[in-house]
């Protein structure tokens, strides 16, 4: 695991809804979209606002070990999706991509959910 972690200094891997200045509903929004399927089968799409999102499997092994580690459902949708239906890369791509949406502000708000406020 050591070499996994190489280059990000002190060994620590940092999730992504636990970087700083991130409110309360989106650290919850990021955490909720790992049950989301279609997160996992298509790109976000592209926003004027946020810049082109980059994700490299072999340079983000550790983060991607990390959010396993910590996150059932993405546990479940890997093992449901990977390789029937989307290849392990763009998986990872799409699903970092949505968070990294989520993060900047440029992901539409999610689509009311059954038995919500009724709107």
């Amino acid at each position: 695991a050591a070499a996994e972690e190489e280059g990000l200094g002190v060994g620590v891997v940092m999730l992504p809804w636990e970087a700083p200045g991130l409110s309360a509903d989106v650290r919850a929004r990021m955490r909720a979209l790992s049950q989301n399927r279609a997160a996992f089968l298509t790109p976000p799409p592209p926003s004027a606002s946020s810049p082109a999102f980059e994700f490299d499997l072999d340079a983000s092994v550790a983060v991607v070990l990390e959010a396993l580690s910590v996150d059932k459902h993405l546990e479940r949708q890997r093992h449901t999706l990977v390789p029937r239906a989307v290849s392990e890369e763009a998986f990872f791509s799409h699903y970092f991509a949505h968070l990294h949406a989520l993060a900047t502000g440029a992901a539409p708000p999610p689509p009311a959910s059954p038995g919500g406020d009724g709107r």
